[in-house]
């Protein structure tokens, strides 16, 4: 009895330690954004590479520290995806990306945290959807959670409330739409990519409203090319295979950063 009630307190404790590890590397890619400018000033090609360098270690830091956090995650919503070092290495590399991509041009300001700790959960949850079709529901809860309170401390920073409501009716908004979408298609787009729609919602809103409508339209963009080809490549198999396996996470993550990148 006391080892079965250790076990999620063992748990939750390796959760929480993850989170640690992603907020550190966020923070310090924070503090090194918000310092960039005068390092720039003095010697652009220097700075520009170490700006870029210690951001990529820090996005594979944060990635690669979030693996037992993914393992609890997929364990507890019984999922069947094991963090393999393939799965680690491609959840790594689309941090990377993303991180480069918030940091260079989604001007994000005191929220640029949150954007960065979203986007390493977000990128292993469409890691985890691609490969099991499911995104685990506490992985998005804590993603929603965890984004939210960075974004009310960014909006305390900026002295800026309208930023927070405007985050909060985004995020809401983006998860509607998503769950119209679930209802119209019977299972063409997941709960769990609702659940996650509702944490990139909260980034996109911060940003504001164009953030919002290009965060619902990248995605089909994203998408449409993979949809495409898999409807051409079941009907030259003759597979009897349905469009519920198309996989939406991957597309929902890469929306939103080309979102965030663009409107910024």
């Amino acid at each position: 009895m006391l080892r079965s009630a250790a076990r999620p307190q063992l748990s939750t404790i390796r959760v929480l330690v993850s989170l640690l590890v992603v907020l550190f590397a966020s923070g310090g890619v924070t503090l090194l954004d918000s310092t960039a400018e005068a390092l720039h000033a003095k010697n652009r090609v220097v700075s520009g590479a170490l700006a870029v360098g210690i951001t990529l270690i820090c996005a594979v830091m944060a990635s690669r520290g979030l693996r037992t956090a993914v393992t609890v995650w997929c364990s507890d919503a019984d999922i069947p995806f094991e963090v393999t070092s393939a799965a680690t290495h491609i959840a790594s590399i689309f941090t990377a990306v993303f991180w480069l991509l918030a940091t260079e041009f989604a001007n994000m300001g005191a929220a640029l945290p949150a954007v960065l700790a979203l986007s390493t959960i977000a990128v292993w949850c469409a890691v985890v959807d691609q490969a099991t079709m499911r995104i685990p529901t506490s992985a998005a809860y804590t993603a929603a959670t965890l984004t939210l309170l960075l974004i009310v401390v960014a909006g305390l920073f900026d002295s800026d409330a309208s930023a927070i409501l405007r985050a909060v009716a985004g995020g809401f908004a983006t998860a509607l739409m998503y769950l119209l979408v679930a209802g119209a298609t019977r299972g063409g787009v997941g709960l769990g990519d609702v659940r996650l729609s509702l944490s990139l919602g909260f980034v996109l809103g911060y940003q504001g409203w164009p953030s919002v409508v290009a965060g619902l339209i990248w995605p089909v963009i994203v998408l449409f090319p993979v949809v495409i080809g898999t409807i051409i490549h079941r009907r030259i198999t003759r597979s009897t295979e349905t469009a519920r396996e198309i996989a939406a996470g991957p597309g929902l993550v890469a929306g939103c950063a080309l979102a965030l990148a663009l409107n910024g």
